[in-house]
């Protein structure tokens, strides 16, 4: 099966939030290469007299590393002749993107240097905040790596840095009198994808998850202290709260949800640079979603989420089909159809199950007797445990932790 070498690429920025472009022979599709921005600040902004006469200018076989006047990065590759046509465009744009965040003092340089309204600076500041940071170690070994992927060999293109020249009189610019426009643009899709990202971590969908994160976390959030570590801190303990909502609404018990939302907040707490913290959000996406695929009770009934429920809290306790129809207030016969027609699973079987995996961790963390973990995971009879035990893993207690033992 031959596979475009460029769809690996883009896959590849799409990944690291970055965004890219196809430019057709006409040039006429160069209005989304700048996110907007120009558009958004310039009265009668043309993308077309502005961007045309800069690719026109650039050769094929050649990556070039642009630099804008707003200190805003792109690639851009003239495409082999075969890509070109499988893409049915000559051009490719990747970016924006910036090697690091804009710090105070160049946002300040840059202003002054292209003389924009203080007005306007809210709506630079957001543009700003949502482009994303290039994460590669090694640029330029990842940029010959993709130029000889795209070209074949090495010796068939070359790179090139290029800075796009300040050709106009910033002066004489007329700024749009729209204020905070690009800023209202840029807010309500950080909140779109949130909402997008909050309903994947809701569904137990890791991989849409920690997709829409991907592109949550290109959208910066304006610093409201002086000190990274506890700015960062203070945003996960928002996003867990988020996350222990969304997945509140897919039926999943308060105590679970309780449980790992105190776990994490411990855990950034602890946390003392802001690399490790960096690291938590993926973290995050895959226990909650993790959750919802162990505890979301969203497809039973009431009576079966009450019931499992109870077994869940209360597995060291004896417990009975009859107990359980006594306690919700219906009979044997109907509990125990219900419960296999909605679980799959008999009631007891499942009783049993949850016995036994909280049995596993003990075995795996304690120093109990088989005896002391049957009585705590509500086995009245050793024996029984030992032969339920067995039924689900094949070998008996004491050897299930012998050869735990042998590997430690």
């Amino acid at each position: 099966m031959n596979i475009d070498p460029l769809s690996f690429f883009i896959e590849m920025f799409h990944q690291q939030g970055i965004s890219h472009f196809f430019i057709d022979q006409d040039y006429t599709n160069l209005d989304k290469i700048d996110g907007g921005l120009r558009q958004h600040l310039f009265l009668d902004f043309d993308p077309k007299v502005y961007f045309d006469p800069i690719f026109k200018q650039y050769r094929p076989q050649t990556i070039y590393q642009i630099k804008d006047d707003f200190q805003i990065h792109y690639l851009c590759v003239y495409l082999p002749e075969s890509l070109a046509k499988t893409w049915d465009a000559p051009l490719l744009i990747v970016g924006p993107y910036r090697f690091s965040p804009v710090s105070r003092l160049t946002f300040f340089e840059i202003t002054q240097k292209l003389q924009i309204p203080e007005e306007h600076h809210l709506d630079l500041l957001e543009y700003y905040n949502h482009i994303p940071i290039i994460a590669f170690h090694n640029w330029e070994n990842f940029l010959l790596f993709f130029g000889k992927t795209i070209f074949g060999d090495e010796t068939k293109f070359q790179l090139e840095f290029v800075q796009i020249p300040l050709e106009k009189d910033f002066g004489q610019i007329h700024y749009s009198s729209n204020e905070s426009a690009l800023a209202m643009s840029i807010i309500t899709e950080r909140y779109e994808i949130e909402e997008q990202l909050m309903s994947a971590v809701q569904y137990g969908d890791t991989n849409k998850a920690l997709e829409l994160h991907g592109k949550f976390s290109n959208y910066k959030i304006a610093p409201r202290t002086s000190d990274p570590v506890r700015n960062e801190k203070n945003l996960l303990f928002v996003l867990n709260t988020l996350f222990r909502k969304a997945v509140q609404k897919n039926f999943v018990h308060p105590y679970h949800i309780d449980a790992l939302s105190r776990r994490i907040a411990i855990q950034i707490e602890e946390c003392t640079r802001v690399e490790e913290l960096y690291r938590l959000p993926k973290e995050m996406v895959h226990r909650y979603c993790n959750l919802v695929k162990n505890y979301s009770l969203r497809n039973y009934s009431s009576l079966i989420q009450k019931t499992v429920n109870h077994i869940d809290f209360y597995y060291a306790q004896p417990i009975s089909l009859k107990s359980l129809a006594e306690e919700f207030c219906v009979s044997p016969s109907y509990l125990s159809g219900l419960f296999r027609k909605e679980v799959g699973v008999t009631l007891t079987d499942y009783i049993h199950k949850i016995r036994i995996n909280r049995s596993l961790v003990l075995l795996n963390t304690s120093a109990l007797s088989i005896q002391e973990i049957a009585e705590q995971v509500g086995f009245l009879d050793v024996n029984y445990f030992a032969r339920t035990f067995k039924k689900y893993h094949g070998i008996s207690p004491k050897k299930y932790r012998d050869s735990i033992q042998q590997h430690k």
